[in-house]
């Protein structure tokens, strides 16, 4: 934190900076003089705290006051006044000062001053911060997973901030220097911290290139993770997709799924391994979306013959399923397993009864029974299925013969109706809930749980709080 200290009495200004420096060892305190000078000190410095005497030769507080307000808003004015100066207190306040202070500045009151203001300049950074992930959203990062250390570093524009991954590579910075850490997912931390040069495509000095540079860097570690190179990742406006790229991948999705449908093999393979040799072309981006859609569509696809539409649900499910594969081999494997091996287990399945016979009985029963005793909310198709020992394509499309649904429905029924009891029984935050369900996208939990039940888990707790239950403070 930056702070200033105004007043025409040297011995006042001197005794409130050694009592701050004192205090606050950490914090960046400054001698701002009075009147004109005082103006040109707070343009240079941009403290994010400026403690104000009111009466001064030239120009006096209220003055300054008004043209902080006017043209830094974010910074914290705290007038300094004597007792027979109430009334200009009281004006300061109504311009926008924070507080006031009485002569001469007592040590407990400084403390708490600074310290009240900190923790709002924290939750006001925190804030805006949440403000720049809610217009460019990112799936999986929440202003949750933001650790702050260093507010003042985000209102100063002039301060130019680095994105770096972080890891044993690299040196540990001082905190001073550090304005946050985000844990995107496990294995994966950023933090920002500042640096002398801001030209480097990784760094940012305005609050509204904050989330552009964080996917940028996001971005180039997931290609270097998930393709095991370091790839060509643009910034600034976002990917375009090539039309002609994407009406050739649109094509042989269909071929795939038209291939999987009819139980041809030789095609299937075919098609499916050029619409693989395609995916490398867009990068990890398009190349998970892409994955995503084909799995969904045929999740669906393989049970019905009419257009298959696909609901976010189903989508988010097979998304989630994508992203979980570290590097894009095991992916392709995971695909062509899925694939291939699902139509030739629906192919063997058939020949000896259909899923619907006796046959499927006590295998699907079993799923069912593991299902309903598992207390892990995120298991999968592939978890079920595995313990039951059929393939997930067998097992999803039993489940929506048998159920009327699909696997991805049913477990979704079970997560949002075990995120309903939570809410109603315990103090657990509403992130910490969705995380437990699997769900690092918050505004997609809310979604689907809005979608089960009418209201949303926040409304829900309002009511629940409303009526005396267990949530009530």
């Amino acid at each position: 934190m930056k702070i200033c200290v105004i007043d025409d009495e040297l011995g006042v200004r001197t005794s409130i900076i050694q009592k701050l420096t004192a205090l606050f060892p950490d914090a960046k305190v400054f001698n701002g003089e009075y009147g004109l000078l005082a103006l040109d000190r707070i343009e240079l410095i941009r403290p994010d705290l400026i403690f104000l005497d009111i009466r001064m030769p030239d120009v006096d507080g209220l003055d300054i006051l008004k043209q902080v307000k006017r043209n830094y808003p974010a910074i914290y004015v705290v007038i300094i006044s004597g007792y027979d100066e109430f009334e200009y207190a009281r004006q300061s306040l109504q311009l926008g000062a924070t507080d006031y202070l009485l002569k001469p500045a007592d040590r407990v009151k400084l403390r708490e001053i600074v310290e009240k203001i900190k923790v709002e300049q924290e939750q006001a950074a925190l804030q805006e911060m949440g403000q720049c992930l809610a217009a460019d959203p990112m799936p999986y990062i929440s202003v949750d997973q933001i650790r702050l250390y260093n507010a003042s570093l985000w209102f100063d524009e002039r301060e130019a901030k680095r994105i770096v991954v972080l890891s044993d590579k690299i040196a540990q910075p001082e905190l001073k220097h550090v304005l946050l850490t985000i844990v995107v997912r496990e294995g994966l931390e950023l933090i920002i911290v500042r640096t002398e040069t801001g030209l480097q495509a990784d760094c940012f000095r305005e609050k509204r290139s904050f989330t552009l540079v964080l996917k940028h860097v996001i971005a180039v570690e997931q290609e270097q993770r998930f393709f095991g190179t370091a790839r060509d990742v643009s910034v600034g406006s976002p990917v375009v997709r090539d039309k002609a790229w994407s009406a050739k991948v649109h094509k042989l999705r269909l071929q795939v799924i038209h291939a999987a449908r009819a139980g041809q093999q030789d095609e299937l393979g075919s098609a499916l391994a050029q619409w693989l040799a395609e995916l490398e072309r867009p990068g990890f981006t398009e190349l998970v979306k892409e994955c995503a859609t084909l799995m969904a569509q045929l999740d669906e696809g393989l049970m019905r013959r009419e257009v298959i539409f696909i609901d976010e649900a189903a989508w988010s499910y097979w998304y989630e399923w994508v992203t979980r594969h570290s590097n894009w081999q095991q992916l392709r494997e995971g695909v062509q397993r899925m694939v291939l091996g699902g139509v030739k287990a629906l192919q063997d399945v058939s020949a000896v009864g259909s899923p619907v016979d006796e046959h499927a009985s006590g295998w699907f029963q079993q799923a069912l029974d593991i299902i309903a005793q598992s207390e892990d909310m995120q298991l999968t198709l592939e978890m079920v299925a595995d313990a039951v020992n059929v393939h997930p394509v067998t097992l999803s499309r039993t489940f929506k013969q048998r159920m009327g649904l699909n696997f991805v429905h049913f477990l979704t029924k079970k997560k949002m109706n075990a995120s309903r009891k939570l809410l109603l029984t315990s103090d657990k935050r509403i992130t910490e809930i969705a995380e437990m369900m699997g769900y690092t996208d918050q505004s997609y939990f809310r979604s689907l749980f809005k979608k089960e039940f009418g209201y949303s888990p926040s409304e829900l707790r309002r009511q629940s709080e409303s009526r005396g239950g267990r949530n009530s403070r």
